[in-house]
């Protein structure tokens, strides 16, 4: 296993607060570009999504039929993207975009260079119902393509960038959270997305975009829900050395 931990280069950062109109409450976008330098990003991207996604979504076989239900969460809207040239547009709610080669080292011998067939692998969100507990529930559906769809298949989402011979090249990640809320203290029933995520991940660089509305304090941390924060924050730390914490809260 390739365990190289990648180097952080200047991080650049920033974060912007304002007070939502005629509401106690604050609005935040914090931003995140990390220079990357290595070979591999396949400890970063397994990091990465365990950090980030539930243990339903990770079990996941990469096949068409595979599906699973997320509460109160969802995938990002087709038009929220880091960069807007980003490889292969959603057409639907967007959870995860994966990219990457399978890469033959047999196929070619004459020439010595290995064969690399494209796959791509996406989850997509639609929503399924609201419940009884008044959440809102969306199922999770995987698309994979690529002439190599039935081998990969045999994978999850979980353990698809350490398998080998993969190699993944650009990973994106779109994560809607809804909670409920009110103003003048009334309280909706009713979820709405009020905490948002972007990721996209390259060989030399590693973005990261979070939106927060209608937080209670100017101190509150853009992502509420504790086990996606706490998630991105370990995998930060434990492959790229770097508090994402600790820098939204010196810029607050």
């Amino acid at each position: 296993m390739h365990t190289e931990k990648r180097t952080v280069s200047s991080p650049k950062s920033s974060l912007s607060i304002s007070r939502e109109w005629l509401r106690v409450s604050f609005s935040k976008r914090y931003d995140l570009s990390i220079p990357l330098r290595g070979t591999s990003l396949s400890d970063l991207i397994f990091a990465l999504l365990y950090g980030v996604f539930d243990q339903n979504v990770l079990g996941l076989p990469i096949h068409e039929e595979a599906s699973t239900v997320l509460l109160d969460t969802k995938g990002r809207d087709p038009l929220h993207v880091l960069d807007p040239n980003s490889p292969s547009p959603a057409m639907h709610d967007e959870l995860l975009y994966l990219r990457g080669v399978v890469v033959d080292t047999a196929s070619d011998g004459e020439k010595n260079t290995p064969a690399q067939e494209p796959f791509e692998v996406r989850l997509e969100t639609r929503f399924s119902e609201f419940t009884g507990r008044d959440q809102i529930a969306h199922q999770v559906f995987v698309r994979t393509t690529g002439p190599s769809a039935s081998w990969l298949s045999t994978l999850c989402v979980g353990n698809i960038s350490r398998a080998v011979p993969l190699r993944i090249d650009y990973l994106r990640i779109g994560i809607d959270l809804f909670t409920r809320g009110g103003m003048f203290g009334w309280v909706s029933r009713t979820p709405t997305v009020t905490q948002t995520i972007l990721l996209e991940l390259r060989p030399d660089e590693l973005q990261i975009r979070m939106v927060a509305e209608k937080l209670k304090n100017r101190t509150d941390l853009p992502i509420q829900r504790k086990s996606v924060g706490d998630g991105l924050q370990q995998a930060l730390l434990k492959e790229l050395q770097f508090d994402i914490i600790s820098d939204i809260i010196s810029k607050t």
